[in-house]
């Protein structure tokens, strides 16, 4: 469990502090570090985690602001610790405009978090989704979702060099695209074309 939070267990190791309402957490460094690399305020953070816990729903959402984070989405696979166990949940922390988005779901409820995601992504020139290591359930889901909210003009695999890349383009023109074993994707708001005219826009 590399990206874990603890909330309100004693003698739990990794970087500890009390949240605004009063509740005991201790953040592993893997995850104290991602805080930091994303530019999210871990009481913010902390905050959405026990508000998540106490509604005991399949997703929740809290916003704050990301001096960091433009253009982009940044998902980790997270476990969260209780006195009553662990808990695992996705952590989407999206930039929408001046908005820091941050959602956290249970793993069946993230094709509707996606959708959100990309159709925000979709209005602009080109949008990033990444995480921190290769998470191939986030990479299908997320062209599952893809092909849910636009009509698919194609789809497949492209080779370019020694790279290949999957590839899914609607018919208005928005392109979805994967560096196959990279950890991100690239949605691009419109294309003049297929193919090399997909790389291209991406400089790849």
């Amino acid at each position: 469990m590399i990206y874990e939070i603890e909330i309100d267990v004693m003698g739990c190791k990794g970087r500890k502090g009390i949240s605004p309402s009063g509740h005991l957490y201790c953040l592993s460094s893997f995850l104290e570090n991602e805080l930091k690399r994303i530019g999210l305020p871990v009481s913010s953070f902390v905050e959405i985690v026990i508000d998540f816990l106490s509604e005991k729903t399949a997703s929740h959402s809290g916003y704050t602001i990301s001096k960091v984070m433009t253009k982009s989405s940044r998902i980790l696979d997270l476990w969260i610790t209780t006195t009553e166990g662990s808990r695992r949940a996705f952590l989407v922390v999206s930039a929408f405009n001046d908005v820091t988005e941050v959602t956290l779901l249970e793993p069946f409820y993230f094709n509707q978090v996606m959708q959100k995601v990309l159709l925000h992504g979709s209005k602009l020139n080109m949008y990033e989704i990444s995480m921190p290591f290769l998470y191939k359930f986030i990479v299908f889901e997320t062209f599952d979702a893809f092909g849910k909210m636009s009509r698919i003009r194609y789809q497949g695999l492209i080779s370019k060099e020694d790279y290949k890349y999957m590839v899914a383009v609607s018919e208005d023109e928005r392109a979805l695209v994967w560096k196959v074993d990279s950890t991100s994707l690239n949605l691009i708001g419109e294309i003049s074309g297929l193919r090399d005219n997909v790389l291209r826009h991406l400089n790849l």
